[in-house]
């Protein structure tokens, strides 16, 4: 699976894989640090993301914060995006 660029947040990567699962969510990467998964059809802050790896074992609130917004914020856009770069095929 080949990675789709969705979004710009300073200092994560953030992308949907090519042919991934459902529920629609995308990915997001600290260097050296941690990797989620973020569900944003989800409305609860623990539905909300998947820890996929992280070198700490957690990771921190603090950092998730801007995901969430984002997610929140522009929901609409992303599953537009999931749906067409996604779905299409």
């Amino acid at each position: 699976m080949g990675k789709i660029d969705c979004f710009s947040l300073d200092g994560l990567e953030v992308w949907f894989y090519s042919h991934d699962h459902g529920p629609p969510h995308f990915h997001a990467r600290k260097a050296g640090g941690w990797e989620v998964r973020v569900y944003f059809l989800e409305s609860e802050w623990d539905a909300l993301f998947d820890v996929v790896r992280s070198t700490a074992g957690v990771v921190p609130k603090s950092a998730l914060k801007p995901l969430a917004k984002m997610a929140a914020t522009h929901r609409a856009a992303l599953l537009l995006e999931w749906e067409t770069k996604l779905c299409s095929e």
